[in-house]
């Protein structure tokens, strides 16, 4: 009588965002110009965060990809991306050292066939690898305090480069 669910959150994804996600998976080691062809060799890592509003019980992912070239973007799933990030010196050795240590995480990966989205306070770190797609996904929690906190902590230098690009654009209005 009083344990009343909530239903489940509706996600909110932009077309823009779909198509995005849709891509960002095919990229190749070339693209990114990584010419190791190793096995397992890292050359991007992906990070999706689950949210959920509490007022509407919207749901929705932050998105941030980085890249062995420095090339990032960040894509909130209703929209709003900020791609180019890696034009930022600054960002783009973020990006270059995310993935460096996305190495050290891969041997906690499992392969992946698809990448679906995290649900609300959960994360996934997507490693695109020469030899294809690994992920590993835990509480936002567990994460945060464990090893793979520094690996958020670099996610958040790019994150909040973004959101301060996301402002401008938004007074200029």
């Amino acid at each position: 009588m009083f344990n009343k669910q909530q239903p489940e959150p509706q996600l909110v994804m932009s077309e823009s965002y779909k198509k995005w996600r849709g891509m960002i998976f095919l990229v190749t080691p070339g693209q990114v110009e990584l010419t190791i062809k190793e096995p397992n060799r890292v050359f991007g890592v992906i990070l999706d965060v689950g949210v959920k509003d509490r007022n509407s019980n919207a749901a929705f992912v932050f998105s941030t990809a980085a890249f062995a070239n420095g090339e990032t973007t960040f894509f909130p799933s209703p929209g709003g991306a900020v791609m180019g990030l890696g034009n930022n010196p600054q960002v783009a050795e973020i990006s270059k050292s995310i993935v460096s240590m996305g190495q050290i995480f891969l041997v906690k990966a499992q392969p992946a066939k698809e990448n679906p989205l995290p649900g609300a306070g959960r994360v996934k770190f997507y490693f695109l690898t020469t030899s294809g797609l690994f992920v590993t996904e835990d509480a936002l929690q567990a994460f945060q305090s464990g090893p793979y906190g520094q690996l958020l902590g670099r996610f958040g230098q790019i994150r909040a480069v973004a959101e301060q690009m996301i402002d401008k654009r938004q007074v200029k209005k």
